[in-house]
């Protein structure tokens, strides 16, 4: 299976790869940083500084969806 894999899809790497908890604390992120406003999202700068670096949030939306299409 891992043959037939694209090396960019990283999220979905990680949903074959990591441990559920690693996965679960991943979906929390994404699910926080996306229901967020525009100032909740500066607020939350400091605790996830590789969602704010990537600064669009239909990127974050589409590995939350690869992530989840990963483990079902």
């Amino acid at each position: 299976m891992l043959d037939y894999m694209m090396h960019n899809e990283p999220m979905r790497w990680q949903g074959m790869l990591m441990d559920m908890e690693t996965n679960v604390l991943s979906l929390k992120a994404f699910r926080t940083w996306l229901a967020a406003e525009w100032y909740e999202k500066e607020l939350l700068r400091d605790e996830f500084p590789e969602l704010a670096f990537m600064d669009d949030d239909m990127l974050v939306m589409e590995m939350q969806h690869e992530l989840l299409a990963s483990l079902n």
